[in-house]
Order: structure tokens, then C-alpha cells, then sequence
């Protein structure tokens, strides 16, 4: 018996901490939001991104090329 009062009581506690909690949220829904707008003007947006880690491609693609073949040489000059 002492084991179904303790589990009486805990669970009586977790009701009426949920029943405060969503009776404390439905009353405070009662404000009306704040927004702050700013007007858009047209300018050159850029933007630079570092990051480090493992790139995993969302899809594969299989390459066929029509001709094979290894590359003989690469001609270009040092400074290009």
C-alpha cells in the first residue's frame, strides 16, 4: 500500500505542475506582439563563409565520357 501511495502522490504533483504550466501559458497569450520593420534599399550583399569539415553529396552521379584516354601534357605558362 505504501508503494501505491507514493506513486498516488507523484503523479498528483506531475498533474498539477502541467496544469499550472498550461494555465500560466494560456493567460499570457494575451499580448499582442511587437514587430520592428525596416524598409529594403537595394545594395551589393556579400557574404564569406570558413567551415571545416566532411562534404557528403545529396545525389550521386554516374559520368560516361565518349572518348578515354590519359592527358599527355598540360600546356601553360608558370605565371597563369
Amino acid at each position: 500500500m505504501g508503494k501505491l501511495v507514493n506513486t498516488r502522490n507523484i503523479v498528483a504533483a506531475i498533474t498539477v505542475v502541467l496544469l499550472v504550466a498550461i494555465a500560466s501559458y494560456s493567460l499570457s497569450g494575451d499580448e499582442e506582439s511587437v514587430y520592428d520593420t525596416v524598409g529594403a534599399e537595394r545594395e551589393n550583399l556579400v557574404q564569406e563563409i570558413s567551415a571545416t569539415g566532411r562534404v557528403v553529396a545529396i545525389e550521386e552521379v554516374d559520368l560516361a565520357f565518349e572518348n578515354s584516354g590519359r592527358v599527355a601534357r598540360v600546356l601553360r605558362i608558370w605565371w597563369d
